[in-house]
């Protein structure tokens, strides 16, 4: 089980690596397009980075979350032999009349301390996961809302056009009130 866990969390850090990498290559891209870009296609190029450096910011915190989440697992995992390995010898000193209980009972206690460090680890990994999957949540409500006013943008009419971008911006600024109404909850 453990293996499993630390298979799937290399794995998910290799993911997370390769997105990084595919946000700066879009990055680069777009930022040598913009070098010859002119008029509308400035403010388009510009938000076109600005997305990418989202992604690429989404991609890296949660690869440094993944990679405290190792770390933590390491962690606990380490604690959990100490405390085994103080009681292991806490028994045999016991069993055999030995005077050294004092050595597995700080060992035991330096297990414990291992082991509550790791679940403060463990909680701030919950945290950062939480608040990177919500930044990247808004990041795809802003992306939505940038290509709907772009595609009302283009409308020939002048009335529908209007129309089209009032409705849109009304859903997306309701969307985007459910949207931390939900992370207050």
């Amino acid at each position: 089980m453990i293996l499993d866990i630390i298979s799937l969390t290399a794995e998910i850090i290799k993911i997370s690596k390769k997105e990084r990498a595919e946000a700066r290559t879009e990055k680069k891209e777009l930022l040598e397009k913009l070098e010859n870009a002119s008029g509308e296609d400035i403010f388009k190029l510009m938000n076109l980075i600005s997305f990418a450096n989202m992604d690429e910011f989404v991609a890296e915190a949660r690869l440094h979350a993944q990679q405290s989440f190792k770390i933590c697992l390491f962690s606990a995992i380490a604690g959990f032999i100490l405390i085994c390995v103080s009681v292991g010898f806490g028994i045999y000193f016991q069993l055999n009349g030995i005077p050294g209980l004092s050595a597995s009972y700080l060992g035991a206690v330096v297990g414990l301390i291992t082991e509550g460090i790791s679940a403060i680890f463990f909680s701030l990994y919950s945290k950062t996961t939480t608040q990177v999957n919500h930044l990247h949540d808004r990041l795809l409500g802003s992306q939505s809302a940038y290509s709907a006013m772009l595609s009302t943008s283009l409308l020939s009419d002048e009335k529908v056009r209007e129309e089209q971008i009032i409705s849109v911006s009304n859903k997306f600024m309701s969307r985007l009130d459910g949207l931390d109404k939900a992370t207050k909850v």
